[in-house]
């Protein structure tokens, strides 16, 4: 099996390195999307424990909603959640993963409905991708979203590459706050298709993915987490942050 990690990529920087303002600690990441989100967050909450970073040093804001995304505001206002997030915890830096509920037909607040696969569906999606980059960032934190993961069923693989494409490219065109888009971490097998089992982070081969081809194990998500620890890390450096050494590592 093949482990595929394609490096981070820093798409749209719309704050120049050195030019945010400066975070007294504690640094805090508010952690925000989908399921996968909050899988990702549980894991940086063990890999920051034991000591590896010193009280106070570092805090981990939960926020990701469950069965949430972009493309039911009438069902959960992500803009209206991150207002409030920013307005309440000021955090350091904003982390997301989201899309893995959006395929479907996109309903807005005031019930104006876009049906799955349409061009109107894709330009109000990228429109909610941006709202969403704006609110995140309106504090001045600088935002960090990955990709979906390979998934197992050929659809959703399909989706996913659709809405990783749109989160890349709105990122890209971002200039009102500072986005990093990290390309998501995949496992497969020699032949290219989805795998479950890969090694854990003592080498180990052990379940990676969950059992519905779409989330991570737990180890999994300890993998994820060790693949994300060096974007999240030098995008908390960019924002004037200075963690002891062993708390996050670049």
């Amino acid at each position: 099996m093949t482990v595929r990690v394609l490096a981070a990529a820093t798409v749209s920087l719309g704050l120049a390195l050195g030019s945010g303002p400066a975070w007294a600690a504690p640094a805090s990441i508010a952690f925000v999307g989908d399921s996968m989100s909050d899988g990702i967050w549980g894991a940086f909450f063990r890999m920051t424990g034991g000591g590896r970073c010193s009280p106070g040093e570092l805090t981990l804001i939960r926020d990701a909603r469950n069965g949430t995304g972009l493309a039911r505001p009438d069902h959960f206002d992500w803009t209206g959640e991150l207002d409030t997030l920013v307005d309440k915890s000021m955090p350091t830096l904003v982390f997301a993963v989201i899309g893995l509920n959006d395929a479907q037909d996109l309903v807005m607040p005031d019930k104006t409905k876009f049906k799955l696969g349409s061009d109107a569906w894709l330009t109000q999606y990228q429109k909610n991708v941006a709202d969403f980059y704006e609110h995140a960032g309106k504090g001045g934190a600088p935002v960090v979203i990955m990709g979906l993961p390979n998934l197992r069923d050929d659809s959703a693989e399909k989706h996913a590459e659709l809405v990783n494409g749109i989160y890349h490219d709105v990122a890209a065109n971002e200039r009102d706050v500072s986005v990093t888009y990290i390309e998501p971490w995949h496992l497969t097998n020699d032949d290219g298709s989805f795998a479950s089992f890969g090694k854990n982070l003592n080498g180990q081969t052990v379940q990676i993915r969950a059992p519905d081809g779409l989330h991570f194990t737990q180890a999994g998500y300890d993998v994820l987490a060790k693949y994300l620890e060096p974007s999240v890390a030098k995008a908390l450096a960019a924002a004037h942050v200075k963690l002891s050494d062993t708390c996050l590592s670049s």
